[in-house]
């Protein structure tokens, strides 16, 4: 039998469990997203310079469509470490209970 408090408490440990779940899948949705579009931009511009090979001009663009792909998968890639950083935190604190 859980008294009332203990049922509260454990009311509070299961929402915050599945609250940082439902958050964990959103992060992991929008990565995938985002590594989407970074291969996509990616081989766009790869296949640009090939093809722009002649053009000055068509070269320059390719490359900064690449660094464009290198600034989507930094944004991906800071969302993915602060998750590392929350868990590895969570875990420590764990084990120390």
């Amino acid at each position: 039998m859980t008294t009332p408090e203990q049922s509260s408490l454990l009311d509070r440990l299961y929402g915050k469990e599945h609250e940082e779940r439902r958050r964990q899948q959103r992060n992991l949705y929008l990565r995938n997203w985002l590594n989407s579009i970074f291969i996509v931009i990616a081989a766009l511009a790869m296949i640009g310079v090939v093809v722009f090979s002649d053009s000055e001009l068509g070269t320059m663009a390719c490359y900064c469509l690449a660094l464009l792909a290198v600034v989507v998968k930094m944004v991906e890639v800071m969302i993915r470490m602060s998750g590392f950083k929350r868990n590895s935190y969570d875990t420590r604190r764990n084990h120390t209970t």
